[in-house]
């Protein structure tokens, strides 16, 4: 689980880093919105990997 929100506020920080340097909030939002799904969907590849079911 450590792991997991690690990956996710790296996720974070690159997209605040990348919003900074453009100066292009909306990309920046579209980048977040873009990185939290990609962790939901391995948080969930995860479970089901864990637990042999879906999640």
């Amino acid at each position: 689980m450590k792991s997991l929100f690690a990956m996710l506020f790296s996720a974070l920080m690159m997209v605040g880093i990348a919003g900074c340097d453009d100066n292009n909030m909306e990309d920046a939002a579209d980048n977040l919105g873009d990185a939290v799904e990609d962790m939901g969907d391995a948080a969930e590849d995860a479970c089901e990997e864990a637990t042999d079911e879906n999640c």
